[in-house]
């Protein structure tokens, strides 16, 4: 019993008593307009991949090109380098590797997730991406000295055989033979069954390998790029309230704007839209009363930019078509009347868009749009007031966005 204790305790002390080795990752942090951080996912982040076991390291670069990143492992002696990022409602993951081979995984994460949500797919996309790595690992320290591996003994198969009854004490061999047995028998051997009798074990079935559970969740990532993977394109659609008004004394004049917008690239977009100005009452004068309105359609050229992690700014411009209208009720003896006159418009505007949520944004800006001519509203031949020199409106709206569809 002393010699088998005395190798447990060995064992148990050649377990425990070896240093932890933890691979380390460094956490960059962004530090540029163009890749805004994420703070609430960089902690995330970090506390995942410590509970995965890892040393987590922070950096700060304005830097992200190979040979940077490269001198970064080096210098943390990490197997690996992760950055995230938010712009409006999207998330970049940046994933650069050291083993076995120097390289770049990017991934893109959609539909403005929430931070915790990222950050266990950045930490098992982490995790999944070192672990080859670290098998070889596992594998020599099995093998080191001390810990030998133990063959198993070869799979046998039981026999029907009886086993035959002991020896007696008088060595001399009987001289009759036994009950049932035919006399000079020879004594029956245990052998073993043929191979043929032996029945074949079944192949094991080749399984795959077992992914992690979040994999599934993980958009598929690009290997070896120089540049995070684009986030698919968007389309909208934004309703809201306008509050126009200029020179000409047309006074302040309410109204509705419906647009719609198709993202050409990251930060150019095409849409159009249509909105409409009314006057609030009936403007009365000696001669009677007018109401009037507008109604335009155009199309829009616009530019994006984001200024912050939340906040993003949109310059627009484009022109269309307008339709200026009046009903005119006369006093005597003048006529009561009603007229249109189309017109060309140019349209400019800026707008500031917040997201509300994974698809819903709100829009806030102003416009300014040129009536070509300008509409001149006359009462019994004298000109009340002017419409279009130019037409200023104040713009709030929520708007609805939704990812293009993939060929």
């Amino acid at each position: 019993m002393a010699r088998p204790a005395a190798c447990l305790l060995a064992a148990l002390l050649g377990l425990t008593g070896g240093s932890a080795r933890a691979a380390t990752v460094v956490l960059v942090h962004a530090d540029s307009l163009a890749r805004p951080r994420w703070p609430l996912a960089e902690l995330r982040i970090r506390d995942e991949l410590r509970a995965l076991g890892m040393t987590v390291a922070e950096a700060r670069t304005r830097s992200t090109d190979d040979g940077a990143m490269a001198a970064l492992l080096a210098e943390h002696a990490a197997v690996a380098a992760v950055q995230i990022s938010r712009t409006s409602d999207r998330g970049d993951v940046t994933l650069w590797l050291a083993e076995p081979v120097p390289r770049r995984v990017s991934l893109a994460l959609e539909d403005g997730q929430h931070a915790s949500i990222a950050a266990l797919r950045t930490a098992e996309l982490v995790h999944t991406e070192t672990r080859e790595g670290a098998r070889p690992e596992s594998t020599a320290d099995a093998e080191a000295p001390g810990f030998p591996r133990v063959p198993l003994p070869p799979w046998t198969v039981a026999t029907a055989t009886p086993i035959p009854p002991p020896p007696t004490a008088d060595p001399t061999p009987p001289s009759q033979p036994l009950a049932g047995q035919p006399p000079n028998a020879p004594s029956q051997p245990l052998t073993a069954p043929p191979a043929a009798a032996i029945p074949p074990l079944p192949a094991k079935a080749a399984t795959p390998p077992q992914l992690s559970e979040f994999v599934d969740d993980l958009p598929p990532a690009t290997a070896d790029l120089g540049a995070p993977a684009p986030a698919p394109l968007r389309h909208g659609l934004l309703i809201a309230a306008n509050v126009g008004g200029g020179p000409g004394g047309a006074g302040v004049l309410p109204g509705l704007e419906l647009a719609a917008r198709r993202e050409l690239t990251r930060r150019l977009e095409f849409g159009g839209g249509v909105f409409s100005l009314v006057s609030p009452t009936w403007r009365t004068d000696p001669r009677g009363s007018i109401f009037f309105g507008l109604v335009a359609a155009r199309v829009l050229l616009g530019f994006r930019w984001q200024l912050a992690p939340r906040l993003s700014l949109r310059l627009a411009l484009g022109g269309g078509l307008a339709l200026g209208w009046a009903v005119g009720r006369a006093d005597s003896p003048y006529r009561s009347a009603t007229s249109l006159s189309p017109v060309g418009v140019l349209s400019s505007g800026i707008t500031f868009v917040v997201p509300l949520g994974p698809r819903i944004s709100l829009h806030a800006g102003a416009a300014a749009d040129v009536l070509l001519p300008s509409i001149s509203i006359r009462s019994a031949g004298v000109e009340a007031f002017r419409l279009g020199l130019p037409l200023l409106r104040g713009v709030l709206g929520i708007a609805w966005d939704w990812p293009l569809r993939r060929p």
